[in-house]
C-alpha cells in the first residue's frame, strides 16, 4: 500500500516538475526577448550618439562644405548653365 501512495506522490511530484520546467523555458526565453531588445535599444542610441559627436565635432568642416554648395548652385543658376554639359556624337 505504501508502494502505491509513494508511486502517486512521485508521479504528482514528476507532473508538478514538468510544469515548472515548461514555465521556467517560457520566462526565460522572454528574458532573452528582452534582453535582445534593450541591448538592441542601447547600442542604437549610442550609434546616433556617435553621429551627433562626429557631426558636432566636424561641423565647421560640414559648414564650409555646404556654403561651397549653395554657392556653386546660385553661380550655376545666375549663369543660366547646366552644370554638365552632354557632348554630341
Amino acid at each position: 500500500m505504501t508502494s502505491i501512495i509513494n508511486g502517486l506522490q512521485n508521479l504528482v511530484a514528476s507532473v508538478f516538475e514538468i510544469f515548472g520546467g515548461i514555465i521556467n523555458t517560457v520566462l526565460s526565453t522572454l528574458q532573452s526577448f528582452l534582453a535582445v531588445f534593450t541591448t538592441l535599444a542601447k547600442d542604437v542610441l549610442q550609434l546616433f550618439q556617435g553621429l551627433i559627436n562626429f557631426m558636432l565635432q566636424n561641423i565647421v568642416i560640414i559648414g564650409v562644405l555646404a556654403a561651397a554648395f549653395v554657392g556653386f548652385t546660385v553661380l550655376t543658376q545666375r549663369q543660366n548653365k547646366p552644370i554638365a554639359h552632354k557632348k554630341g556624337l
